[in-house]
């Protein structure tokens, strides 16, 4: 359908064309003309202030020489120029020569035409007076001459020129040039049309059928290409847009059958809400969890199902959506359901296609995640396997109700529980057994404990009782503490059931009194802790009050690990060397112990290695171990004291020392500086090292190995490490915990996991030492069994580095 005021742009071009052309030789003409008079003028003034010049020279000359028949020839000489009407020489009002003879000795002045004229400022110096009417000049000059000695004469120089024929000359020319250019213009406009017509309006008629045939639905026709790179340019515009068109409709209708889809599989519910607060549509599962949600609730307000406490919350969320135009969110219960309520603005099309302001309400039934969310909470704050409060939360309430007691100047009691043995139990009957009475366990811990008191599982068989009640004396705050410890070991003294199976277990209590020296809650578990050890230590099945003679027993360990920064400082430790044994007796390794004389008295190395790592002395100690067992290393292959079947040296290394970012640099340069190779040194790890980032873990013993350096897994079977992880590692070896080596021929148990031991390394290719072999019976088992490697007291004890040798060399001794 044509629009009204619709024109032809053929037409149009060829119109604005010929004006263009028309108005274009106008001007030309115009402007070449007035060109053209211009100079004509100004060459005939410029050529009359010559020629008047040149005679004003000469009359001066003539005159002054009192030669008038040289100045008369001047003047008439003039007369031979056509253009030139006449040329007076006038003198006092007399004309002394002249191109008419007749007017010779007539009187004679200056024209009536120059009275009123003046020098132009380019003949100011000359006093060249000029006239012109029309094409007639009229030019005056002054002549200066002397006459006689002292007396100079003045007479005017005035001539008169007619320009006319020259002037039609001029014209005739003009006419010429401005023929020949309108010539070319109509060649250039008869030119243009054809050039309009094949370049411009052909394809301009082209793209108005191929646009028409876009109009019916014709798409993915292409455009024939032109001549003109712009029309191609356009042409393969309208080509693509073509094929765009077309693929844009198809994946439009492709969309809609998506949103269609998506429409009727969508899970949550949503509503098209108008201005008025009705239900225009329903979109999305026509079913909900919310009986309400599942009826047609079109044409209806929007808060009409919902319950009356949630309406008024409702509507104040749609009237924000719609006021601020922005998203607005809403937690909603509806009975027992909890829905999240998403409302934006929406324009909605009403029937006489005019849009009005509507809100699109989604509505989700979030019910099962917020249920989630509360076990997460209630994880954070409660033991899942007893729903007692957790560490986190044990620490927090302590904290509040330390900080209560200093501000009312009163005293309370924190009871730190530990069952007895209960290892013995997780280890032989399995966890589920363990979680059983852990169980029973924090409810009998309940039955003492009153509605306000904190009760509390700390982690593994470890309990905290908190009494809410303080006291104003020290002494009531005891003997209810003890009252409690007293209820609470009656209560573990009854039998744990499981199973139609009793279990008879006891519990050790530490008391800690608040508020004295505790400076944080952490503190006061800690004393309450040093209290239940302290109950462990004498007898267990009984409560310990902490006392200052704890806290000198605690003191005594802090002198232990001063003493033990001064005995790093002042390398005050030895080495001592176990050898490993094959099944022929042959000595193939030893591993390296390190051993400390305080005092006089040997430190056990348990202890002051626990010691170490607790005030980070771990990584300086295992260091000087390192260095001192790489020098005795090197000073056994210098003597040549090493048998021949000696693989490796194997060094203990404590997880901190392990992940220290310095610990493979520091190996390397040890090995290196005593020249010994990599493949003499056997590094010792633990499974407790897994409990770090165990990719970590991994690439560092890829890195050691890479190297040269062997990698077994020492005390294997009673950490943390998996097999599949193991799979992954590249160690060399596995040593058996010494553990399940002792109790070999009187455990089935431990027999069981030794063997199982034994049959994972040889299915990984692993070497296996076994530790702690007293016994030709244990040896004969492992033997038996496939184990081909020993260590332990049957063989030698540790050794200093003085009798190692001699082991190593029995003949020379």
């Amino acid at each position: 359908m044509r629009p009204n005021g619709s024109y032809s742009i053929r037409l149009i071009l060829m119109s604005w064309a010929v004006l263009a052309l028309g108005t274009t030789a106008i001007a030309v003409a115009y402007f070449l003309f007035d060109a053209t008079n211009s100079q004509f003028h100004d060459s005939w003034k410029n050529k009359i202030e010559y020629d008047l010049g040149v005679l004003q020279q000469q009359l001066q000359h003539s005159l002054a020489v009192e030669n008038t028949a040289l100045a008369d020839r001047s003047v008439s000489y003039m007369a031979t120029h056509r253009y030139i009407t006449r040329v007076d020489v006038i003198q006092h009002g007399l004309i002394l020569f002249s191109t008419d003879r007749g007017r010779i000795g007539a009187s004679g002045q200056l024209p009536t035409v120059l009275h009123n004229s003046r020098p132009s400022p380019d003949n100011q110096q000359k006093e060249l007076l000029l006239s012109e009417q029309g094409n007639i000049y009229t030019a005056a000059l002054p002549v200066y001459y002397q006459n006689g000695i002292r007396q100079q004469s003045r007479g005017l120089l005035v001539a008169w020129y007619n320009v006319q024929h020259e002037y039609h000359r001029m014209l005739i020319d003009l006419a010429q040039k401005l023929a020949l250019l309108l010539g070319l213009i109509l060649l250039y406009s008869l030119g243009l049309s054809q050039l309009l017509k094949r370049q411009v309006l052909a394809p301009l008629t082209r793209l108005q059928g191929f646009t028409q045939s876009l109009r019916q639905g014709e798409l993915g026709q292409t455009l024939e290409q032109c001549s003109s790179r712009e029309f191609t340019e356009l042409g393969d515009t309208f080509n693509q847009l073509s094929r765009h068109l077309q693929l844009s409709i198809a994946q439009i209708e492709r969309q809609n059958a998506v949103d269609r889809a998506f429409s009727r599989t969508f899970p949550d519910v949503a509503f098209l809400i108008d201005r008025e607060g009705y239900i225009r549509e329903r979109i999305g599962n026509q079913h909900s969890n919310v009986s309400e949600l599942s009826r047609n609730l079109t044409g209806q307000p929007a808060w009409g199902w919902i319950e009356h406490g949630q309406a008024d919350s409702v509507r104040a969320c749609w009237l924000r959506a719609i006021s601020q135009e922005s998203v607005v969110i809403e937690s909603l219960q509806h009975q027992d359901r909890y829905l999240e309520s998403r409302m934006t603005p929406f324009r909605l099309e009403r029937s006489d296609g005019q849009g009005v302001d509507g809100v699109f309400w989604l509505i989700r039934d979030v019910t099962e995640l917020r249920l989630k969310q509360q076990e997460v909470e209630y994880r954070a704050h409660y033991d899942t396997l007893t729903r007692l409060s957790n560490r986190e939360m044990a620490l927090g309430r302590v904290r509040e109700h330390l900080s209560a007691a200093r501000k009312c100047s009163r005293f309370g009691a924190l009871l730190f529980i530990d069952l007895d043995h209960f290892k013995n139990i997780n280890d032989s009957l399995g966890h589920p057994v363990g979680d059983a009475i852990l169980q029973q366990a924090a409810e009998r811990l309940r039955l003492c404990a009153g509605p306000r008191d904190l009760c509390a599982r700390l982690g593994g068989d470890e309990f905290l009782l908190l009494p809410d009640e303080l006291y104003s004396d020290a002494n009531e705050a005891v003997d209810q503490a003890t009252n409690f410890a007293s209820a609470l070991l009656e209560q573990f003294r009854q039998p744990f059931l499981y199973n139609r199976h009793s279990f008879h277990l006891s519990a050790s209590i530490g008391i800690s009194l608040f508020p004295f020296d505790q400076h944080t809650s952490s503190d006061l578990i800690r004393q309450a802790d040093t209290a239940m050890y302290y109950a462990k230590a004498h007898g267990r099945n009984g409560w310990s009050l902490y006392s200052e003679h704890m806290q000198r027993e605690t003191q005594s360990k802090l002198s232990l690990i001063n003493d033990l920064h001064d005995a790093i400082k002042a390398r005050a430790f030895s080495l001592a060397f176990q050898p490993q044994l094959d099944h022929l007796g042959r000595i193939i390794g030893a591993e390296v112990l390190c051993r400390w004389q305080h005092r006089g008295k040997p430190v056990p190395p348990d202890l002051f290695i626990a010691a170490a790592e607790e005030a980070n002395l771990i990584v300086e100690l295992g260091d000087w171990v390192l260095s001192a067992s790489c020098q005795t290393l090197a000073r056994l292959r210098q003597q040549h004291l090493l048998p021949q079947g000696f693989e490796r040296l194997a060094i203990n290394i404590s997880p901190v020392q392990f992940l220290n970012a310095n610990f493979f640099d520091q190996l390397v340069f040890h090995i290196e500086a005593f020249d010994i190779p990599p493949r003499l040194v056997e590094l010792e790890i633990t499974e407790g090292i897994f409990v770090n980032d165990k990719q970590l873990v991994k690439s560092l013993i890829q890195r050691l190995v890479h190297h040269g350096f062997n990698v077994s897994m020492d005390d294997f079977g009673t950490g943390y490490s998996s097999l599949s992880y193991l799979q992954s590692l590249p160690i060399q070896t596995l040593k058996i915990d010494r553990s399940f080596v002792s109790n070999i021929n009187n455990s089935a148990a431990d027999a069981n996991i030794v063997d199982y031991i034994i049959q994972l390394g040889h299915s990984l290719y692993l070497d296996i030492v076994a530790e702690g072999v007293e016994t030709e019976q244990q040896r004969e088992y492992l033997l038996s069994h496939g184990c081909t490697k020993f260590q332990g007291y049957l063989f030698s004890k540790p050794l200093d580095e003085t009798a190692f040798i001699e082991y190593l060399t029995p003949d020379s001794s």
